[in-house]
């Protein structure tokens, strides 16, 4: 399948290369197309990035914008990008991207971590042109804020868990909790 093997060459830049936010967000408008072609019900391209406990859209088909029904999805792990974040693609029939799946399983190889069949069937948190930056900005914060905890001694290994934390005792999500901590450091104005 042709246009299988473009998705396959999207999926070996995404993870092999560090892009910019733009790049990165015309990589994955055109990833977007090029998946609509091979699965014409796919609704999303969302970047999941499960040690925030974030989604990214990323892409989504025009008028696409309210919760319609996810009936099928396909999860690619990105391992090389960043680690726990998998490409999530989300369809309206059911079983649409059971013959992607096993072509990519094929095309990226034996070492490549399992894709995963419809395990993400709920509709992204925020569909918009603007959410993949302004997700990305906050993916910027909390990577400060990260910063900021090892400088201030804590284990690398534990500071995700340590703004998981703030953020769940403010209620907040963890790119809040982020800012938060960060303004928390500013000197005050007055």
């Amino acid at each position: 399948m042709r246009v299988t093997a473009t998705v396959a060459e999207h999926l070996r830049l995404l993870q092999g290369e560090d892009v910019s936010g733009d790049d990165l967000a015309a990589g994955l408008s055109k990833l977007g197309r090029d998946v609509v072609l091979a699965v014409p019900s796919c609704l999303t391209v969302t970047i999941a990035l499960a040690s925030l406990g974030v989604e990214i859209d990323a892409w989504a088909v025009d008028g696409a914008t309210a919760p319609v029904r996810v009936l099928a999805s396909l999860a690619v792990p990105l391992s090389a990008v960043v680690p726990g974040a998998v490409l999530v693609l989300r369809a309206g029939e059911p079983g649409a991207f059971l013959p992607l799946a096993d072509d990519l399983g094929t095309r990226l190889g034996p070492n490549h971590p399992p894709l995963a069949v419809d395990q993400h069937l709920t509709w992204p948190a925020a569909v918009s042109s603007e959410s993949f930056p302004a997700s990305l900005a906050g993916l910027r914060v909390v990577n400060q804020a990260v910063g900021v905890l090892v400088d201030r001694g804590l284990p690398p290994e534990t500071v995700r868990r340590e703004l998981q934390r703030r953020a769940s005792d403010a209620n907040t999500d963890v790119a809040t909790a982020s800012r938060r901590l960060l303004a928390s450091l500013r000197p005050d104005p007055g």
